[in-house]
């Protein structure tokens, strides 16, 4: 598989993972929970940056 395939695809699965941590976090009720969470969030997103910015290399 190519790597821009392989990287839609990375984009696609770290957008659904970032969907089902927010909806998680709706949920939650303790202040260290929603620090977790938020902390996943924000390490989820900064994943998807990456991913976005090597596929912008690539061409």
């Amino acid at each position: 598989m190519a790597r821009t395939e392989q990287g839609q695809l990375n984009l696609v699965a770290l957008h659904d993972r970032i969907a089902e941590a927010e909806e998680e976090l709706s949920m939650l009720d303790e202040p260290a929970d929603l620090r977790e969470k938020a902390r996943e969030i924000d390490l989820l997103h900064r994943a998807l940056a990456q991913e976005v910015a090597a596929l912008r290399d690539l061409g």
